[in-house]
């Protein structure tokens, strides 16, 4: 079985804002909050982006593609259904 893999939306911006791993995730919370607008826009093209890799990597041969959102489990419920969900339904 050939696997592909993709990080999803809220894991790769959190990534982007912090600019590597973090244990508080202040920047990126700050911008939820501070500019939200801008977060989404960040969030959905990510989104886009990753569905086209993904499906390049089926294009390509992968049998199994297998999601990352690491850090939306950082996320409160209220959080995750405003910033991480809605990408990884796209």
């Amino acid at each position: 079985t050939v696997l592909g893999f993709v990080g999803l939306p809220y894991t790769l911006a959190t990534y982007l804002i912090e600019g590597g791993t973090s244990k508080e995730y202040l920047e990126i919370k700050k911008m939820m909050w501070s500019e939200p607008k801008m977060l989404h826009t960040m969030l959905e093209k990510l989104a886009e982006n990753i569905g086209e890799y993904a499906n390049f990597q089926i294009q390509s041969g992968a049998q199994v593609i297998q999601v990352f959102d690491s850090w939306a489990g950082s996320l409160s419920p209220e959080d995750y259904d405003v910033f991480a969900l809605p990408y990884q339904k796209m």
